[in-house]
């Protein structure tokens, strides 16, 4: 039994969102700073997993005082780490942030 394992290269992908917000408006904005692996046991890709950490504190949505906010305790310390692990059979999973948790959908 092997499991093959790749690094995700952060330099040529990217790690985006979009939340609703007050139901009316879609907030969209991305992590600049993150990390990933794939793991692959015995070349069966139905079986892969993959892990993504990301810096909390690199989250950037375009608006310099909601970004102010999001980097604040209200959210998130400045040492926080999200942490995401999902398995190629899933199409949601859960994220954890502070001690919000909420369920995240693959979009692509």
């Amino acid at each position: 039994m092997s499991t093959e394992r790749w690094e995700i290269d952060s330099s040529h992908s990217s790690l985006q969102f979009s939340v609703r917000h007050l139901v009316i408006a879609k907030v969209r904005g991305a992590f600049a700073r993150w990390s990933g692996t794939v793991e692959v046991p015995d070349g069966d890709f139905s079986k892969a997993t993959v892990t993504v950490t990301i810096d909390a504190s690199s989250i950037e949505t375009g608006v310099a005082d909601r970004d102010g906010h999001l980097k604040s305790p209200d959210f998130s310390t400045s040492r926080s780490i999200l942490n995401c692990v999902s398995s190629a059979s899933a199409s949601s999973h859960d994220l954890a942030m502070r001690s919000m948790s909420s369920a995240i959908c693959s979009c692509g």
